[in-house]
């Protein structure tokens, strides 16, 4: 297969995450590749990181089983976030804050649990073909849309059908990009239908993909990352104007477990409980989605004027606040792993300082990544070794620990390498990000005592990534995210299209190809378990730590937890239930 149609499939997703967290600011034995289904789903991450990852405290467990007649009805939950939703399309809202409130409104075929299990939402169970080209959903039959129409296959086809459309504006299209009979993520000129996708029935659509993938990363893509909207309201929208269509402003028809009321921009979203969502009646009668600042969230958490944190890079509580939110005695307040860690680029031109990968060995060596955790991050957070999320089951353990602090390891390999000690070096640090430009500051000093000469040149995003693309840099503070799925292609293979660094190497390019085309999940496994000792070994970047989110509950929120993904603290959403009823 070609490397580009698959680098189509996740970039999108990891450069929107990418550019939030560098402006803004844990393994599991392989899982069986046997048909995943609703009674026996397919793990794509572990329970636990092979590091525990510090918390301040235990986090409250979303099914938790209260004491018989414990559980109230009734009352309302208030969210914070940040920022505010532009709009509530389903397939193309622009940002994290605006896909959080669709996760209110609309479902996904899929969702995860606690553990990170794929297990059933409009879907109620799935099969995947023996040679992995053909997933079958069957959906729930007590599915129905908030006007009380049927949920049907139907549905799922068009959604599709509007992602694929050539005129349709959607940042959807890598989710779907695998389906056969897609260019890219669009159907040609003139065809009105996805070969992709078949309905077998009024409750069973198929989705046929080109070639053979991994199952968990299709559940993933369009599983969780598709949210599936009403054909008989939008079917007759023209394509040119579907996604300004008034209804993505006001969509009182979706399939979630809260209704629309009304957004007062800028100010909340309100919700009303959907008695028929076919998951079990919401407990809370209403759920309001708040914005606020990063300063003035504590004190509204102190005052119960909002009950959580919103977290996954939308609603965290601010560092400097965080001993503060700890003290309050009418939350909870606990940190989580996400999927974004923070790294240093390295300028991968052959005729650079850096060509000899003993230089970049030594310079994993000289930084003292756990001082940066310690004492910038306050122990929230966890020193990275590599790009593979540590709490998913492609994670590799037996890569922890490498690369301890040594600073005589880093001179004894600069030595080996005849580095010339006279010449400074610049470490380009975009400004935005308080604990990365601190953290420059440690790696510069850290750097010099390793006989590494740097000088820090602060600017703003766009203007590095200028330098990046024209290979006018030494070293470089970025940040990353995206999709939990092990297919890093697009960062570290020759070619790849957010490879900042120029990096080439043959192993890890042969590496990842084998990975990204391997539809086996135990085989797949092994691969990417070899690619991380070999990444360490080739060393493209100088991985650095993944912060912690920080976030906070109100003791009266019951069965309500964040964890990795922004969206995944509404999992269960219908369960919570506040212990004063109010």
């Amino acid at each position: 297969m070609k490397a580009d149609r698959w680098f189509k499939i996740v970039s999108a997703l990891m450069l929107v995450v990418m550019l939030m967290s560098t402006m803004a600011g844990c393994a599991a034995a392989p899982t069986p590749a046997a048909l995943p289904t609703a009674t026996r789903p397919a793990t794509l991450v572990a329970p636990q990181a092979p590091t525990p990852a510090p918390t301040a405290t235990q986090a409250p467990a979303a099914t938790q089983a209260p004491a018989a007649g414990a559980v109230k009805e009734g009352g309302k939950v208030m969210i914070a976030m940040w920022s505010p939703p532009n709009n509530f399309n389903a397939i193309n809202t622009d940002s994290s804050y605006g896909y959080f409130n669709v996760g209110l409104i609309f479902d996904t075929l899929v969702t995860f649990d606690e553990k990170v299990n794929f297990v059933p939402r409009l879907a109620e169970k799935w099969e995947v073909s023996a040679d992995n080209t053909t997933f079958t959903f069957h959906l729930n039959p007590k599915a129905k849309w908030h006007d009380g129409t049927p949920v049907t296959a139907a549905d799922v086809e068009f959604t599709i059908w509007a992602i694929t459309h050539p005129k349709i504006e959607t940042n959807r299209g890598a989710n779907v990009s695998t389906l056969k009979g897609l260019k890219g993520s669009k159907r040609p000129e003139g065809v009105d239908s996805v070969e992709g996708v078949k309905v077998v029935d009024e409750r069973t659509v198929q989705f046929i993909t080109k070639n053979p993938v991994d199952p968990l990363f299709l559940l993933e893509l369009i599983g969780t990352g598709v949210w599936i909207i009403p054909k008989h309201i939008l079917k007759d929208v023209p394509p040119e104007q579907f996604s300004k269509a008034d209804f993505w402003m006001k969509p009182t028809v979706g399939t979630g477990p809260f209704k629309f009321v009304k957004y007062e921009t800028g100010q909340f979203v309100e919700y009303v409980r959907n008695d028929d969502y076919y998951r079990g009646k919401p407990r809370l009668d209403k759920l309001i989605v708040s914005i606020v600042t990063p300063a003035t969230m504590v004190a509204q958490l102190e005052k119960g004027e909002v009950d959580i944190s919103a977290g996954g890079g939308i609603g965290d509580i601010p560092l400097d606040d965080w001993e503060r939110v700890k003290s309050l005695p009418n939350v909870k307040a606990y940190s989580y792993q996400d999927n974004g860690y923070q790294y240093m680029i390295i300028n991968g031109d052959p005729t650079k300082a850096w060509a000899d990968k003993r230089v970049r060995q030594a310079l994993a060596y000289a930084i003292n990544r756990q001082l940066i955790v310690d004492k910038l991050l306050k122990g929230q957070g966890v020193v990275s070794q590599g790009p593979i999320i540590p709490v998913t089951s492609y994670y590799n353990p037996k890569i922890e620990g490498k690369y301890p602090y040594d600073v005589e390891k880093a001179k004894a390999l600069l030595k080996e390498a005849n580095w010339d000690a006279n010449k400074e070096y610049a470490l380009l640090v975009p400004t935005g990000n308080i604990v990365r430009e601190l953290s420059a500051d440690i790696i510069q000093a850290n750097l010099a005592a390793a006989g590494v000469k740097v000088k820090i040149e602060k600017m703003d995003f766009p203007t590095m990534m200028a330098r990046f693309g024209k290979g006018e840099f030494d070293l470089g503070l970025v940040g990353w995210g995206g999709v939990l799925d092990p297919d890093v292609r697009s960062q570290y293979q020759t070619g790849g299209q957010y490879n900042f660094g120029k990096f080439s190497s043959k192993v890890l390019d042969d590496l990842l190809e084998k990975g990204a085309n391997t539809a086996d999940t135990a085989e797949r496994k092994k691969i990417y378990d070899e690619f991380q000792e070999q990444f360490l070994e080739e060393m493209p970047i100088v991985p650095l730590y993944w912060p912690l989110r920080l976030v906070a509950i109100n003791k009266r929120v019951n069965n309500a937890s964040h964890m990795i993904t922004t969206n995944a603290l509404l999992r269960n959403v219908h369960e919570w239930w506040v212990s004063d009823g109010k």
